[in-house]
């Protein structure tokens, strides 16, 4: 089983503020995440899924 991550921990990990997770979370920007009544987590493999999702080349690239 993969190792559920606080919020706390998941915005350490990728070097950005729990608030910004938190917005992420209601628009649907940011990675997948884990509902557990009313925690959330991330898992650790959807951290790197999603950085590796969002690797770019150029600042003109488009995204999906």
């Amino acid at each position: 089983m993969n190792h559920i991550l606080t919020v706390t921990d998941a915005a350490d990990i990728l070097r950005l503020h729990v608030r910004t997770l938190e917005r992420w979370r209601q628009t649907g920007e940011g990675p997948r995440y884990v509902k557990m009544g009313r925690r959330v987590g991330y898992r650790r493999n959807d951290l790197e899924d999603w950085l590796e999702a969002n690797v770019t080349t150029s600042t003109s690239e488009v995204r999906p």
